[in-house]
């Protein structure tokens, strides 16, 4: 399946959505931070990236 970042800074939103990505076969990534963010795409090239944007 898909590797898919999460980038996202609400511990409760990166646990619903990587339980729910997971659950469904998916690899899954975390990001606390824009930063953060940036630096894990570089490094692991994912099919998808969820963010917030405020």
């Amino acid at each position: 399946m898909a590797h898919i970042v999460v980038v996202d800074d609400s511990p409760t939103e990166v646990y619903v959505l990587q339980t729910m990505l997971e659950r469904n076969g998916h690899k899954v990534s975390v990001a606390k931070n824009a930063e953060e963010g940036i630096a894990l795409v570089k490094a692991v090239q994912p099919d998808a990236v969820l963010m917030d944007v405020v």
